[in-house]
């Protein structure tokens, strides 16, 4: 019996460790690209998927799956790949900068893929 209960005592801690170590750490469905930007010198790239939920002239809307809207504005020529969406496409928004659902976005759009 002292056997069984060692053996899953250990599976269980291998089973959390596994789980810890598996990277995860996102929230709002973002995520953050770090790479070789640091040895590049490039700002480091994040990447925000979701739904498009609304496209003017400056700015377009990315909803992500909590239901959190995020603005992107832009001034002058649209990110990359913004004229192949539309409203209610699934996206995923690679950017530079930081996205705050309380401070808004302060960085730049480098490209919005249709998903």
């Amino acid at each position: 019996m002292r056997v069984r209960s060692r053996l899953l005592l250990i599976a269980i801690l291998i089973v959390a460790l596994v789980g810890c170590s598996s990277g995860g750490g996102t929230t709002s469905g973002s995520q953050t690209e770090s790479g070789n930007a640091a040895q590049t010198g490039e700002e480091a790239r994040s990447v925000l998927v979701g739904t498009i939920s609304g496209i003017t002239d400056d700015v377009f809307t990315v909803t992500d799956q909590d239901g959190i809207p995020y603005d992107f504005p832009f001034e002058g020529e649209a990110p990359d790949g913004l004229e192949d969406v539309s409203e209610g496409d699934y996206v995923k928004i690679t950017y530079t900068g930081d996205l705050s659902e309380t401070d808004g976005f302060d960085g730049e759009v480098v490209s919005v893929e249709k998903q």
